[in-house]
């Protein structure tokens, strides 16, 4: 006997959407899922507001019932209007909640609907970051207080901006460097890279006795790795966050199709500069193993499946970390090698023009893969250019034993960790990293930022959208992506005293 028939499979799924587009896509496609259920949310009945409202204790019903009470005598005025919004009923509840507020009577005064809108949606954040204590186990440092309700304000209001300007609801972390400019971005990667990279220079040219010559190959170590650097960060595009998957199943191609190629050239860059075999064959496992171990980690982030936006951000520096360190153990390895061994008579040649050509072919060849590993096509070429500076005109070995054993490990280090460097700032987490920094030092969010945008999601002020913050409500979003700049003082700081709240002075009393 065959097995039964299985019952079909049903998928339930809820969709939200305004009233209006619902209708809207109704009229153009002329179909209607007809065994799907649509509600629709009605105004708030004065009753059920009332009850919300006076909901919070004694305090609450003492200040609200003359104002209901009033309501229900003229049900047509501004307030009664505006409270039929489940918004604005939450908000007038937020902002008098505390029995040391303004007294709620002077929403009668306003002598339309959208003065009373304006009002709450702008005295909602002082309420929310005065009256709301701190969630049980917060630190102290976290308590009322730490952030002031006119600077939490300006913080709120300067990612308000930035949402608008991207033209979305998403407040996603790896999109604050779209807040820095461009040209700025460039300048600040490009020009740490060049200090750092300058350093590295120093070392490869301690045995030179030609200070002239000493000087100008420092300067152009630093100055296009610099450059490499800095214009690749500025033009590549902002990489989505990762999460790092050990996962070796399945790997073993992607491997080996990255392994034999890095085994080859950094045979090749090992024998060209004059390296013993030995040596040689070591540079050549490290450079496969720099090109190829990235295929075990970098998996990208289901977005769908992730908890909240501070796990994407754990995962992604955990990533970030990862890739930089798969590049710096063995870029760094290698290069200690090249400087801390002698080199030899590689084909007959010592510092001559075959030598430098053969260096600088397959250096190019090691920087584009490397800048392409961490920057695309754009850091491919300008990797290769940079590394077949480093390697065919700037690199001048000495046969002196007792400097290459002090150079090799100290350049081996330092430039791994450059290298490293380097490929964190080609992920997502990098860019964070900088663009909070480089808010921070302008006074436009506070330095830990992600701790202010987890405290406005306690305080209701966020909600949480998978991976992503949003305001509570669009209309929040636009209400300070519009506000008055000039409303806006003071850096957004933390503070540890407890600062009294400050109605701004465009407000109606």
């Amino acid at each position: 006997m065959g097995s039964p028939p299985r019952a079909p499979t049903h998928v339930a799924g809820v969709v939200t959407c305004r009233g209006d587009d619902y209708e809207t896509a109704v009229t153009r496609s002329s179909t209607i899922l007809t065994r799907a259920a649509v509600l629709e949310i009605e105004p708030v009945d004065l009753d059920d507001a009332a009850t919300f409202l006076m909901a919070t204790g004694p305090s609450a019903q003492d200040r609200w019932g003359p104002v209901v009470g009033q309501l229900r005598l003229q049900p047509d005025v501004p307030l009664a209007r505006a409270l039929t919004n489940p918004l604005m009923v939450s908000l007038a509840r937020t902002v008098y909640a505390a029995p040391a507020s303004d007294h709620p009577r002077q929403l009668l005064d306003f002598a339309d609907q959208a003065g009373v809108e304006r009002h709450l949606l702008e005295a909602f954040i002082p309420a929310a970051y005065h009256h709301f204590p701190p969630a049980p186990g917060t630190p102290t440092t976290s308590a009322p207080g730490r952030y002031p309700p006119e600077q939490a304000r300006r913080c709120l209001t300067f990612l308000a901006r930035h949402l608008d300007t991207l033209a979305t609801k998403d407040l996603a972390w790896w999109q604050l460097v779209d807040t820095i400019p461009r040209v700025t971005r460039v300048i600040s990667i490009g020009l740490t890279a060049g200090l750092i990279f300058g350093s590295v220079g120093v070392l490869t040219q301690v045995g030179v006795t030609d200070p002239t010559y000493r000087l100008a190959a420092t300067l152009a170590f630093g100055l296009v790795f610099g450059l490499a650097t800095g214009l690749s960060y500025g033009l590549h595009k902002q990489p989505t966050p990762l999460r790092v998957d050990m996962r070796f199943q399945g790997t073993l191609r992607a491997f080996f199709r990255r392994f034999v190629p890095g085994l080859a050239i950094g045979g090749a860059l090992g024998l060209g500069i004059g390296l013993p075999y030995q040596a040689a064959f070591a540079v050549a496992l490290t450079l496969g193993f720099a090109l190829a171990a990235p295929v075990w980690l970098d998996i990208p982030t289901d977005m769908a499946q992730i908890s909240s936006p501070s796990v994407v951000l754990t995962q992604d520096r955990t990533a970030a970390f990862s890739f930089g360190l798969v590049l710096a153990l063995p870029v760094g390895l290698g290069g200690g090698l090249v400087v801390g061994l002698p080199t030899g008579r590689a084909f007959g040649v010592t510092g001559g023009v075959v030598a430098m050509l053969a260096g600088a072919l397959v250096s190019a060849v090691t920087g584009g893969v490397l800048g392409g590993r961490s920057y695309g096509r754009v850091g491919r070429w300008m990797f290769a250019f940079t590394f077949a500076v480093v390697g065919g005109l700037v690199f001048e070995p000495t046969d002196d034993p007792g400097s290459h054993a002090i150079l090799g490990p100290a350049y081996g280090i330092i430039f791994g960790l450059a290298i490293g460097g380097v490929g964190v700032l080609s992920r997502a987490w990098g860019a964070y990293a900088v663009s909070r920094i480089w808010l921070a030092l302008r006074g436009k969010q506070p330095w830990r930022l992600m701790r202010f945008l987890e405290d406005a999601h306690r305080r209701g002020v966020l909600r949480q959208s998978g991976a992503t913050y949003q305001f509570r409500h669009a209309r929040m979003q636009d209400h300070l992506a519009h506000a008055d700049p000039t409303s806006q003082r003071g850096p957004c700081r933390p503070s540890r005293r407890q600062s009294q709240p400050r109605c701004p002075s465009n407000l109606p009393s």
